[in-house]
């Protein structure tokens, strides 16, 4: 969870718990985390695999070959490295990754292919992009909220029955649920996100799916969101009706894209539910861009990386918001950012 107080939003923007990152087109160097200093306390140790390093003479014929043997040498050093750990909290860490270590991050994720498309990231040929462009969060953020449901389901009861909700053991239950989708596309994700978080049943992807491909066609999904499994409400709150207050903000750029978000939440009264269109682009600057009108609705890809240079017939102006006075102006609540989700095609 991403905490921002509006008391000191300036400077305390500090991870405290979840966040789900979706990386369109990730790139950049790979960051090797190696080095442990200190008790139970990890540092973090940036390392290039560029084009100058001891792996360019390993093709990748010779890594895949020698795959089995690097990891298996990766899990002996492994449970080595358990046994030092458990008998010996202060014992010495390594200062640097293995070779074997490098050469597994590199038949992973191909850092040459990242290099080679800084220049155009909206391609998606880079390694790191194509092992994390469609990520896949039920392993682990839907098993924290199905806890987090669970403890509101009792703290429902608790209230109904008069008692106090004074043991609540997850403090962001104390706030109504934020989520912001930067780079929201077709919404699907979004959209899941806010049944999540509040736990509202009538939020339907189905619906939504209907929604956005009336009338205009749509652009195709590359990740499938639409038909990717909906996050299971707990049956006693369906039947209670008794969501969770909250809101989604769904930041999207692209001119028709936003149309087709802001008819569609409307049409099904989502926008009442908290699903918040916002057409914008967002950066760590405030300004002005241009994005082409003229592709359809949904259309992937496209970012500040590859926008218009100016305002044309086939471009419209659209605001680029700064996420510190976007919640400063338009999110009420003092409590935290739960889930901030980005794609935003490589910028």
């Amino acid at each position: 969870m991403v905490k921002v107080r509006k008391s000191h939003r300036a400077n305390s923007a500090t991870l405290n718990n979840k966040i789900y990152l979706g990386a369109g087109a990730l790139v950049g160097f790979i960051i090797v985390l190696c080095t442990t200093t200190g008790k139970n306390k990890t540092q973090l140790k940036p390392q290039r695999i560029g084009s100058s390093n001891v792996l360019d003479d390993v093709s990748g014929s010779s890594i895949m070959s020698d795959r089995k043997k690097i990891v298996q040498s990766n899990k002996a050093a492994l449970v080595v490295a358990k046994q030092r750990n458990t008998s010996n909290s202060n014992a010495e860490r390594p200062s640097e990754c293995t070779r074997d270590q490098l050469l597994t991050v590199r038949s992973h994720l191909y850092p040459r292919l990242s290099l080679e498309s800084l220049q155009s990231p909206w391609e998606q040929k880079s390694g790191i992009t194509k092992m994390t462009k469609c990520p896949n969060p039920s392993n682990w953020l839907d098993e924290y909220y199905l806890e987090l449901q669970e403890e509101y389901k009792q703290l429902k009861t608790s209230s109904s029955n008069g008692n106090s909700n004074s043991n609540i053991k997850d403090d962001s239950l104390n706030f109504p649920f934020v989520g912001m989708s930067v780079g929201c596309n077709k919404g699907f994700d979004a959209l899941n996100t806010l049944r999540m978080g509040t736990f509202d049943a009538s939020l339907v992807k189905s619906d939504w799916n209907k929604a956005m491909t009336d009338g205009d066609k749509l652009y195709h999904s590359v990740c499938k969101q639409s038909s990717t499994e909906s996050f299971q409400v707990d049956e006693e709150l369906v039947l209670k009706q008794q969501p969770r207050e909250g809101s989604v903000h769904c930041f999207e750029p692209m001119p028709n894209t936003f149309k087709k978000l802001q008819k569609s939440a409307e049409s099904l009264g989502y926008d009442k539910k908290g699903f918040k269109v916002v057409n914008g682009a967002v950066s760590k600057d405030e300004g002005k861009t241009y994005f082409k009108t003229k592709l359809e609705a949904g259309v992937e890809n496209q970012g500040l990386g590859n926008a218009c240079s100016a305002k044309s017939t086939n471009c419209d102006e659209v605001d680029i918001l700064t996420l510190e006075k976007y919640v400063d102006n338009h999110v009420d609540s003092d409590g935290p950012i739960h889930i901030l989700q980005i794609d935003v095609e490589g910028f």
